[in-house]
């Protein structure tokens, strides 16, 4: 739930949300754990988790996936943090063929991993674990994902590319 930006962006557009976070002093609608959801089966056409399981240690990923999954009656939505560098730019290319010249722009976003930072629970106490770093690529966290789900679409957010989404399928 944090601070409620999703949740009051999606009431604001006349859908029903249940919000649920283990902190009550956030006054969510629902006070509990996201490891085991006090809901029946297929409560909801879409549970979405953003920015929040990377907050649990990582053995704890799969089954809360699960939970996720019990949850839903067809999507899920997440995001996760992507530790990465990242960098965007403008390319512009032009071509001389004589009397015709071709000018083309076109946008181009570069991530750079760092695998090479280790997210250790004393060096950051807010994150367990997060895409791209040391022993957590992406390629894993996908592997885990497709155990329980189709991926529909995966991507990051244009405007802050360290959110990275997936969104699933039952």
């Amino acid at each position: 739930m944090g601070n409620k930006v999703v949740s009051n962006f999606l009431k604001g557009l006349g859908l029903k949300v249940v919000a649920c976070d283990l902190n009550p002093e956030l006054k969510p609608d629902i006070v509990a754990d996201i490891r085991s959801l006090p809901f029946e089966n297929n409560s909801f056409d879409v549970v979405a988790a953003f920015e929040v399981l990377e907050h649990l240690p990582f053995e704890d990923f799969e089954k809360t996936l699960k939970e996720l999954k019990r949850a839903a009656r067809k999507n899920v939505i997440i995001s996760l943090p992507h530790a990465c560098f990242s960098f965007e730019g403008l390319l512009k290319l032009r071509l001389d063929f004589g009397k015709r010249k071709i000018r083309k722009g076109f946008y181009l976003p570069f991530k750079i991993p760092r695998f090479w930072k280790e997210i250790k629970i004393e060096e950051n106490k807010e994150h367990y674990w997060e895409i791209g770093a040391k022993n957590y690529s992406k390629r894993k966290i996908r592997n885990i994902i497709k155990k329980h789900f189709k991926i529909i679409e995966e991507f990051s957010a244009e405007l802050n590319p360290y959110h990275y989404f997936f969104i699933l399928e039952k």
